[in-house]
């Protein structure tokens, strides 16, 4: 069972998504990107990523209006949570500079 936050009610509690990516790492840890067009908040983007006991690493939730489609939005929520995916932070360091212009952002890292 995955330790959800914030991010992930927030975004889910508006409806239901238009794709959804999950995959698991070799290292136990899961990465799952949903995206929705929204009729009146743009394109909207959630990622979170998951140890292997389901212990939140990070989950995000962003509000990117037109700057991208629905499959850019989700190609970009996947370079910014692939670092913490593959357990590099260095590397996130570095992705956290990927930020589009947007309208509205949640972020919930762990507690941890």
């Amino acid at each position: 069972m995955l330790s959800r936050g914030n991010c992930y009610r927030d975004f889910v509690k508006i409806g239901p998504c238009d794709r959804f990516f999950e995959k698991t790492h070799p290292n136990g840890h899961h990465l799952e990107i949903q995206g929705r067009l929204s009729q009146y908040r743009g394109i909207e983007v959630f990622f979170g990523v998951y140890g292997s006991q389901g212990m939140r690493l990070i989950e995000e939730h962003h509000v990117l209006c037109s700057v991208f489609s629905l499959e850019e939005a989700m190609i970009w929520a996947a370079k910014r949570a692939r670092p913490v995916w593959l357990g590099d932070v260095a590397e996130f360091l570095w992705a956290a500079t990927l930020t589009p212009s947007t309208a509205f952002t949640k972020s919930s890292p762990s507690p941890y």
